[in-house]
C-alpha cells in the first residue's frame, strides 16, 4: 500500500498524528509512505501512484476541501482525514483571536494595495477554516480521531489513539538524579487558563514551611530575549502603525504579547517569583536559552525540538496536568498521560475528560478546588513511595493500551479496507 502524507508543519501535531504512526506502520506492515509539504504542487500523474492520501486540518491552501478530495478520487486515491482536536474554538481562545486579527490585517492591506507577507497570504477566515474541516469530515473516505469524546462531537470517526514510538532515544526512561521531588508542567502556548487552576495551590505549597525538598519545573519555556526592546524596535521601524485604528498594529502587538505567555506561566509556577532568591531572579530575567541545575524551588527548562522534546521529562518526577473542564478541552486527547506513562512519571491531573477515564490507581485526579493540587502535592511529598507506585502503574497501563505496533496494524487494516 502506498500512502502520501500532506505534512504542512513540524509541530507535535504532525509528529504524533502523521510522521511517527506512519513511520511505524511502514516498518511493521511494509507500506510505502512518502511526505510532501504542499498538496497543490502534486500533479495528477504523481497522485495516481498512491492508494491513500492522508492529511490533517487543511489539505490545500488554495482549493476548497471538497474539490481537492474529488481530485484525489478522480486519480484513484482514497482520502484519510485525521482530526485530534475540537475545531470549534471559543471566541476568547488565543488562536481564534490571533486568526481574527491577522485576517483583519490581511484585508486592510488588500484594500490599501499593500504587499502581504507570506504568513498573511496563507491565512483564511476562521469561518472558512471550519467549513473546510466540516467538508473533510463529510467527504473523506475515512476519518480517524483520538478519542471517543471527539468522535461523538464530530459525528463520525475511527479511534486511533496517540501512541509513542519507544524505539526513539528520546523516549527512553533516563531520569536525572535529584534529591528533590520535582513537579513539572510541560507544554506549549495557550494554556495560561489551565495553569491558573494551580495558582492558589502552588502558593499554599510555598507557604507551607513543613514541606521540604521539592521543586517546580516549567518545561518548554520559550520567549524571545528582551521582548520589551523588540516592542520598542517595532514602534520605531513602523511609525505608521501607531496612528488610527490600524488592524495590522493590533495584530502585531497581539503576536508580540503571545510570545510572552511563558513569562506569565512562570509567575504562576513561582508564586510571582516570591520564593526565589534575588540572585536567581536576576539570572532568570536574562532569558538566555541554557540548561542548568539549581536547588531553588523552581527550575526553568527551555523548549526543545520535536525530536528532543521528550527529554524534558527527564527533569521531573511528577507531571502536573491541569485542564479546564469545558467542551473544547473534553475533546482533547490523553497525550499528556501517554507521554508521562512512557517516561515512567507519576501524574496529577484534572478530573475531567480526557483524563478521567484512566483508572484511579494510575493517576491522581483533582477536582479543581483551590487547595486540590496543594493537597495532592503535599501527600506525595509526605509519602514518596506513592510516586514510585503511581509511575509504575501508569507505565504498565500505557504500555498495554497504547502500544504503537498494535495500533499501527489497526491503522494498516483500516486503510487496506478502503
Amino acid at each position: 500500500m502506498k500512502v502520501l502524507l500532506i505534512v504542512t508543519g513540524d509541530t507535535g501535531l504532525q509528529y504524533h498524528r502523521q510522521i511517527t504512526p506512519h513511520k511505524v506502520m511502514a516498518r511493521v506492515c511494509g507500506d510505502e509512505v512518502r511526505v510532501v509539504p504542499n498538496f497543490d504542487a502534486v500533479t495528477d500523474l504523481e497522485l495516481q501512484y498512491f492508494d491513500i492520501v492522508q492529511f490533517i486540518r487543511q489539505i490545500s491552501i488554495n482549493g476548497h476541501t471538497k474539490d481537492v478530495i474529488d481530485r484525489c478520487h478522480r486519480n484513484g486515491c482514497k482520502v484519510v482525514f485525521d482530526i485530534d482536536d475540537n475545531y470549534a474554538l471559543n471566541s476568547d481562545h488565543g488562536i481564534f483571536v490571533e486568526k481574527a486579527l491577522v485576517n483583519r490585517c490581511k484585508q486592510f492591506k488588500i484594500d490599501k494595495g499593500i504587499h502581504l507577507s507570506e504568513h498573511e497570504a496563507k491565512q483564511i477566515p476562521y469561518g472558512q477554516y471550519v467549513s473546510n474541516v466540516k467538508d473533510a469530515i463529510k467527504y473523506a473516505d475515512l476519518v480517524t480521531v483520538t478519542t471517543k469524546s471527539l468522535r461523538n462531537f464530530i459525528g463520525r470517526g475511527e479511534i486511533i489513539p496517540n501512541c509513542i514510538d519507544t524505539t526513539e532515544e528520546q523516549w527512553q526512561t533516563k531520569a536525572k538524579e535529584s534529591n528533590l521531588m520535582r513537579f513539572g508542567w510541560i507544554g506549549g502556548l495557550w494554556h495560561e487558563k489551565d495553569l491558573q487552576l494551580m495558582d492558589s495551590s502552588i502558593s499554599y505549597v510555598y507557604s507551607d514551611k513543613s514541606l521540604k525538598n521539592y521543586q517546580f519545573v516549567l518545561g518548554g519555556f520559550n520567549v524571545e530575549q528582551q521582548i520589551q526592546f523588540k516592542i520598542a524596535e517595532f514602534h520605531k521601524n513602523n511609525p505608521a502603525y501607531m496612528y488610527g485604528n490600524n488592524p495590522c498594529y493590533k495584530a502585531r502587538l497581539n503576536e508580540i504579547e503571545n510570545r510572552t505567555q511563558y513569562l506569565r506561566y512562570e509567575d504562576i509556577m513561582t508564586d510571582n517569583k516570591r520564593m526565589l532568591s534575588s540572585e536567581y531572579r536576576i539570572s532568570l530575567s536574562n532569558y538566555i536559552d541554557r540548561q542548568y541545575e539549581t536547588k531553588e524551588p523552581y527550575k526553568r527548562v527551555w523548549g526543545k525540538s520535536i525530536n528532543e522534546y521528550a527529554t524534558i521529562y527527564d527533569d521531573i518526577d511528577i507531571s502536573l496536568v491541569p485542564l479546564r473542564n469545558n467542551q473544547f478541552n473534553n475533546c482533547k486527547s490523553e497525550l499528556k498521560l501517554i507521554e508521562a506513562g512512557t517516561k515512567k512519571k507519576a501524574v496529577i491531573a484534572s478530573n475531567c475528560l480526557p483524563y478521567s477515564p484512566f483508572p484511579d490507581n494510575t493517576i491522581i485526579k483533582i477536582d479543581n478546588d483551590k487547595k486540590g493540587w496543594y493537597k495532592a502535592i503535599k501527600r506525595l511529598l509526605q509519602n514518596p513511595q506513592m510516586v514510585v507506585d503511581y509511575s509504575n502503574r501508569l507505565q504498565e497501563y500505557v504500555t498495554e493500551h497504547y502500544d504503537i505496533v498494535k495500533w499501527s496494524k489497526v491503522r494498516h487494516d483500516m486503510y487496506n479496507r478502503l
